[in-house]
């Protein structure tokens, strides 16, 4: 049997968005699609429970033999989803957010990122990225984002993020904008 044991935080966010009670959205009850939910679980197992996290650790999962260590000189890793059109990648890419973001201010040493790069494939996709990351519009909607109080965690309060879109890039410190002066 899989030892089915996550960091706590990762618990409450898990039960927030699969097991509460649904949230009323509209008209309809909201739940997210089974493959939502198999890709952010399968992202959080392999982070924290096989402890994959970098290249050679992540290859053991490939089960294609079409990927090498030689195609990524990076060290940082990657945790790839394959979905079909329409299963919902850019709710995933919102939920992927708010656990690395959390994990990074929450767990002490935690070596995840609060910042984020999103590439699109094309013009039609990026104007659908825009439209849903603009003003964090994904990001703030309750079925992502637990609302403060929940669990007894600031959620929303401590969900700190800027938004930068492709070509509206500013400086975000005074410092940063002297270094690329």
């Amino acid at each position: 049997m899989v030892e089915k044991r996550f960091v706590k935080f990762s618990e409450l966010l898990l039960h927030f968005w699969f097991d509460s009670k649904p949230i009323e959205e509209t008209e309809r009850q909201w739940r997210y699609y089974f493959a939502q939910r198999e890709a952010i679980e399968s992202i959080i197992y392999l982070y924290e429970v096989a402890k994959a996290k970098d290249k050679y650790e992540l290859l053991r999962f490939d089960s294609s033999g079409r990927v090498s260590t030689g195609m990524f000189p990076e060290t940082w890793p990657r945790y790839v989803v394959k979905m079909a059109t329409g299963s919902g990648k850019t709710e995933v890419a919102a939920l992927v957010i708010i656990w690395s973001y959390f994990h990074k201010l929450y767990e002490k040493n935690s070596p995840l990122s609060k910042n984020f790069l999103l590439i699109a494939p094309n013009i039609i996709v990026l104007n659908r990225l825009k439209k849903d990351f603009e003003d964090q519009r994904i990001l703030k909607k309750d079925i992502v984002l637990p609302q403060n109080g929940f669990k007894d965690r600031n959620w929303k309060s401590d969900f700190q993020l800027t938004v930068h879109l492709q070509d509206e890039l500013k400086a975000i410190s005074p410092e940063t904008s002297s270094v690329n002066a």
